[in-house]
């Protein structure tokens, strides 16, 4: 019987990696937190809510002894933690106690941002990725950044991402609509966003609209500054849209937008290149991998309003021939999803 534990926050890349790889298991236990949004209420396989926050000590050394227990009991084959943070400390620890193999996905922030804060989070990130018996990424700059912090160079390290269902070279209906669904935080420079957008509509392009899905700390902040810029007529605020809304967003959409500071390879944006949208993105090195400026997206450098206007300028009919390609070879869910599977079946056997 193949058992499996996966240790992760309460968020949808949990789930949808969750429901990607279900199947091939005979039993799942999930270790998540809680949260407001609860996104693994419908589930069949177990689940468990535990604190992984170390600042309420307490409620976190009592997780730790839960935890124990619940890997006495349930015995799986395999551990699998995402983030390389506390989440993975868990695992780390029991995985060597209990002789279990032991599985880190990493994020972005864990990887690129977090060890560069201080030493404390360099000395985690470093303790629960050599105690993995093996490592993915969903870049080949994470995975050499992952290479960078542990030094080793026989650890294995594979470079997999999540996956989006293919939709294939289709036709769509787009409209002069510029969409962005990535979280507001500063790290994701929404605010930027708006700013050029208010440049692009003074250059009589006033039949355009901006539309920001998604929610987070700076969304009253960014609600004010399209108030003081009189935008409201040509930003709209959808908030957190499920699946289904968001690809409807995609598939109207001509501009994808997506300029955070720092970042790993996005499911947002290959979702984005899957239904056809032309994509601008920051000049960073897992963006570097999908996109090359000017041919199948824009990478911006300079922030100004032109990106926009270079981004209308592409050709489009070459611009989907070349994301449904890339897509379809490096980013569909099967396909990562049979890499992963490969990992699995290669610990099972050993």
């Amino acid at each position: 019987m193949k058992k499996l534990i996966i240790i992760g926050s309460n968020c949808i890349h949990t789930y949808n990696y969750y429901l990607m790889i279900k199947d091939f298991f005979d039993q799942i236990v999930i270790i998540t937190n809680k949260k407001d949004h609860n996104f693994f209420y419908s589930i069949d396989d177990n689940i468990y809510y535990l604190n992984f926050s170390i600042k309420r000590f307490p409620q976190y050394l009592l997780s730790f002894i839960k935890l124990k227990n619940i890997i006495k009991k349930f015995k799986p084959n395999i551990i699998h933690s995402h983030q390389a943070n506390v989440y993975s400390l868990f695992g780390a620890i029991f995985s060597k106690k209990f002789k279990i193999p032991f599985i880190i996905t990493t994020w972005g922030s864990d990887i690129l941002i977090n060890p560069k804060k201080n030493f404390i989070y360099k000395i985690l990130a470093k303790f629960v990725l050599k105690r993995a018996n093996i490592i993915t990424s969903d870049s080949l700059y994470m995975s050499y950044e992952i290479r960078q912090i542990i030094k080793d160079k026989n650890k294995k390290i594979e470079t997999i991402n999540f996956g989006v269902n293919v939709y294939g070279k289709r036709s769509f209906k787009k409209e002069n609509i510029i969409f962005s669904n990535r979280l507001h935080k500063k790290l994701y420079r929404i605010d930027l966003i708006i700013k050029l957008f208010y440049e692009f509509i003074k250059e009589k392009n006033e039949y355009w609209e901006l539309v920001i899905a998604g929610t987070g700390e700076l969304t009253d902040q960014l609600k004010k500054l399209t108030n003081e810029l009189n935008l409201c007529n040509y930003v709209k605020f959808v908030g957190w849209l499920d699946s289904d809304s968001n690809i409807e967003y995609y598939k109207k959409s001509k501009i994808f937008i997506s300029i955070p500071e720092s970042d790993a390879t996005s499911i947002s944006l290959l979702e984005a290149m899957n239904f056809g949208c032309i994509p601008i993105v920051s000049n960073i090195p897992a963006n570097l991998e999908w996109i090359i400026d000017g041919l199948n997206g824009i990478v911006a450098d300079n922030f100004n309003h032109l990106i926009f206007e270079k981004a209308l300028k592409i050709d489009y009919e070459r611009l989907i021939n070349i994301n449904s390609f890339l897509i379809g070879e490096k980013a569909s869910k099967e396909t990562n999803k049979k890499k992963y599977i490969e990992i699995y079946e290669y610990l099972l056997e050993r």
